[in-house]
């Protein structure tokens, strides 16, 4: 069973608008587990991640390191430090792949029992998509391929209070109906914001489930306002991908916190 890993930390010091004292390293790895040493069957794992290293309070920097820990390889990870949380899964998916697929390597494909595809593949991405002063969003991207058609591609955000640690939900920064008002606008921004359709009635046509077009919990800042993303499935047929929609902080203003 062959098997390559490379970790290298890279200090950086991440752009924030305005400039905060947010510093990050970034951890690669990549794995090709074979399934045998005479099949080429293998799990191929990749990760690049960019995890935040230095911020202005260390208690806010341990909360925040906690809570992306888990949010990037699993609740049972939280808290670990990053290396070790990072060597642990890899071991873990190495093990499952070998015990889940080691039963086949010897089966003819012939067989009615012998799976499609042996080979697997899981890319891991991490990365600052915005900070400021304030806030700051993180966004976990995931490929994952386990045979058949085709694999599922992932990306959700979190958000974090950079004076508090804590992570920012919608019910952080909104008060009143927000759930419905902006409901409301994400549907009609989805539609204004679409380049393939011109109404509504288009895209339900083509599979477009709009009851679903709603404040997920799924959304990143920037200056100019929030982008909700849904993922493969949760509004749309596959074929559609990931969806995002746009909303300003005036549209949003009527319902945001002082």
């Amino acid at each position: 069973m062959k098997k390559l890993l490379y970790i290298l930390p890279l200090a950086l010091l991440t752009a924030c608008n305005p400039p905060a004292r947010l510093e990050t390293e970034q951890l690669t790895a990549q794995e090709t587990v074979y399934l045998t040493p005479e099949h080429r069957d293998s799990l191929y794992l990749s990760f690049e991640i960019e995890y935040p290293t230095s911020i202005e309070s260390g208690t806010v920097l341990r909360r925040v390191q906690a809570d992306l820990t888990g949010r990037l390889f699993g609740e049972g990870y939280a808290g670990k430090p990053v290396r070790e949380a990072m060597q642990e899964y890899i071991g873990v998916a190495r093990q499952e792949y070998v015990q889940n697929n080691l039963a086949f390597a010897h089966t003819s494909a012939e067989d009615s029992n012998f799976p499609t595809v042996l080979c697997e593949e899981q890319f891991l991405t991490g990365r600052i998509v915005y900070c400021d002063d304030k806030v700051m969003s993180y966004n976990i991207e995931q490929y994952v391929y386990m045979g058949g058609a085709h694999g599922m591609n992932s990306n959700f955000y979190h958000n974090y209070s950079l004076q508090s640690g804590n992570r920012l939900g919608e019910g952080d920064l909104f008060e009143g109906d927000w759930q419905e008002g902006i409901g409301v606008l994400l549907r009609t921004a989805l539609v204004e914001q679409s380049e393939e359709f011109a109404s509504a009635e288009e895209m339900q046509a083509a599979g477009f489930d709009l009851s679903q077009v709603l404040p997920n919990g799924n959304f990143f800042f920037s200056e100019d306002g929030l982008t909700w993303s849904y993922t493969p499935y949760e509004i749309a047929p596959y074929v559609f991908g990931e969806t995002e929609v746009f909303l300003t902080w005036d549209e949003l203003a009527r319902w945001r916190k002082q």
